[in-house]
This record gives structure tokens, C-alpha cells and sequence, in this order.
């Protein structure tokens, strides 16, 4: 039986610049996303080390160091099953790139917001970046090891998350 492994996910406000710097001098695969924000992407964590993880982050919110409780998202997945990633045809990405036009045309009439927040747009790739089917900063077809083909959208994923009206095609976000 193949173990199940995570791909784990934290975005967290810091209360001060001097912590986010020090957050993420200190803790491997954590890197700054703005001033007070940090983002930690850690594929293949264990079930031990995202509870650790989860309380770290939760003691950090419960003294003050984090200005909010941090977001963590965590998927389950099996990377022995990903036998395979490829672009997702020309076809596809036009016929999705012209769907999200007709989408965000509708906010902007609307008079509704088009761009999502920094921070929301920083989670959603977060979120993407420790998704299987992230490649090369595009969502890609997955081929797994039973010959099933889980499709991505294959969107510009730093583009995508900065849209409003936009979501995961595999519900992440």
C-alpha cells in the first residue's frame, strides 16, 4: 500500500516586518511575499508535520506574532501516482481564456471588483504551488500511474489568482 502524503500550504500576516524576516531566514521553504507576509510550500509533509505545523502557527497568532491566524491548506495526494505532467493543449487554453474574459467583462460592468486582493491572490498560489498539477506556473494535465489524465485549465497561475471572479478548476480555491 502506497502512503498518502500532503502537500502543505501557509500563508501567514506577520505583526511586524522584523518577524516575517525572521520567519523566513530561519524555516526552510519559507520565503517572503511582501513586507509582513510569508508563504511556506512544503510537498510530501506528513501527517506528523502538518499537525507541528499547524501548531507552530498557531502559537506564533497566540503571541502576537502573527497580526492573523495563518491560512493553511493542506492536500492530500500521492506523488508515486503522478507519473506524468503535460501542457494543456492550445485549444483548451483558449476556450478557458476566452471564458474568464467574458467572466471578469461581467464584474467590470457589473461595477464589481475585477482584481482580487494581494493577499487573497497570494493564498490562491500558495495554494496552486502545492497543487500536482502546478508546472512551470501553469495548472497542467496530470497523468497518474493507472493511466487516468486529471486536466488543468492550463491558465498563467500569477495572472489567474489576481482575478476576482476566478476559482480552481479542482475547488482548492
Amino acid at each position: 500500500m502506497r502512503s498518502v502524503t500532503h502537500a502543505l500550504s501557509v500563508v501567514a500576516e506577520c505583526s511586524t516586518t522584523e518577524i516575517a524576516e525572521r520567519l523566513a531566514s530561519k524555516m526552510a521553504n519559507v520565503s517572503l511575499v511582501d513586507d509582513n507576509t510569508i508563504s511556506l510550500k512544503w510537498p510530501g509533509a506528513s501527517d506528523g508535520q502538518v499537525e507541528r505545523m499547524r501548531s507552530l502557527m498557531d502559537n506564533l497568532y497566540e503571541t502576537g506574532s502573527l497580526a492573523a491566524p495563518a491560512a493553511v491548506t493542506v492536500v492530500d495526494y500521492d506523488p508515486s501516482t503522478v507519473i506524468d505532467t503535460q501542457p494543456v493543449p492550445l485549444t483548451r487554453k483558449i476556450r478557458n481564456a476566452g471564458r474568464a474574459v467574458v467572466r471578469n467583462a461581467s464584474q467590470f460592468l457589473q461595477r464589481r471588483p475585477v482584481l482580487s486582493s494581494d493577499d487573497l491572490a497570494a493564498k490562491r498560489y500558495a495554494i496552486c504551488e502545492a497543487c500536482p498539477h502546478f508546472r512551470n506556473g501553469s495548472c497542467a494535465d496530470v497523468t497518474l500511474d493507472d493511466g487516468t489524465v486529471e486536466r488543468g485549465c492550463g491558465c498563467n497561475l500569477k495572472a489567474k489568482v489576481r482575478l476576482q471572479a476566478e476559482s480552481c478548476p479542482h475547488d482548492k480555491w
